[in-house]
C-alpha cells in the first residue's frame, strides 16, 4: 500500500471517527472474520479478521509468519483498548481516534513496533498510547521456531466516547 493510499484511509478513519450523533450505537463484542479469497499480497482491502466492542474495535490488517497467534492478539488488544477507554470516558479524557500499527515479531515472541500512524491530536495520540500501544508491548507472542521468515503484523484501531459514531 503506498503512502498516498494509507494517508487516505487515514484521513477516511478521522473524518469517521469525527462524526458524532446524537444517538449512541451499542456495539455488542463480537469476532468477525472477513476474508477475501482473492487477496493478494499487496491488497489491503479488507481486514482479515475484526475484534468490535463497546468502545472501538481493533482490525488485524495484515500478517505474514504469525498465524493464529496474530488473532489472539488482536482479540487481546480489543479487549484491553475496551477498558482502557472506558476509564478514560468515564475520566472525561477519551477522543474519537484512529491509529494503525506496523510490527514485527523478535524470536523471542516479543513485539516490535516499527511505525505508527495516529490520527491528527495530542489527546488522539495520548489515547493510542494508553489504549493501544501499551498494550500491545506487553503482549507475547510464541517464540520462533528457528525459520528465516519475518514475521509481522499491521492493525488498525479506533475508538472514541459514547455517543460517537464507529
Amino acid at each position: 500500500m503506498s503512502v498516498r493510499a494509507r494517508a487516505a484511509v487515514f484521513a477516511l478513519l478521522a473524518a469517521v471517527a469525527a462524526c458524532g450523533g446524537a444517538a449512541r450505537d451499542v456495539v455488542p463484542e463480537s469476532h468477525d472474520v472477513v476474508k477475501s479469497e482473492t487477496q493478494g499480497e499487496g491488497d489491503r482491502g479488507s481486514y482479515a479478521h475484526v475484534a468490535k466492542r463497546a468502545m472501538g474495535f481493533v482490525a488485524l490488517a495484515g500478517e505474514h509468519g504469525v498465524g493464529d497467534a496474530a488473532v489472539g492478539a488482536v482479540e487481546r488488544l480489543a479487549d484491553s483498548l475496551d477498558v482502557c477507554a472506558t476509564d478514560l470516558a468515564q475520566r472525561g479524557k477519551l477522543v474519537d481516534g484512529a491509529v494503525r500499527v506496523r510490527l514485527s515479531i523478535a524470536p523471542d515472541g516479543a513485539p516490535v513496533v516499527s511505525h505508527v500512524d495516529v490520527a491528527p491530536g495530542n489527546a488522539v495520540a495520548a489515547n493510542a498510547i494508553l489504549c493501544v500501544l501499551a498494550p500491545l508491548k506487553l503482549l507475547t507472542f510464541p517464540p520462533s521456531d528457528g525459520a528465516a521468515t519475518a514475521r509481522t503484523m499491521e492493525i488498525d484501531a479506533t475508538w472514541g466516547p459514547p455517543g460517537a459514531r464507529r
